[in-house]
């Protein structure tokens, strides 16, 4: 929940509703890879902030650029 959430939040008023869904989806994908990563390097990190902050805020930052509801790239809108 964390991880959607600051994924969210630099994009929150560049997106609609299916952006901000697929956001969510996405970070909790790469939450779940990230903890993975992790655990394997034997990395500590009790709070997961590394994988929560980190991780999911880059890829929150990079949405901005795939699904703002106007100039994005993967954006299929009304608009056009």
């Amino acid at each position: 929940m964390f991880a959607g959430l600051i994924a969210s939040s630099a994009p929150c008023g560049f997106v609609d509703q299916l952006g901000a869904v697929i956001i969510g989806i996405i970070s909790g994908l790469i939450f779940s890879l990230c903890t993975k990563l992790v655990k394997r390097f034997e990395i500590d990190d009790p709070l997961d902030i590394t994988q929560t902050h980190l991780a999911c805020g880059v890829w929150g930052v990079l949405s901005v650029g795939f699904l703002h509801k106007e100039t994005g790239l993967l954006y299929v809108g009304d608009s056009y």
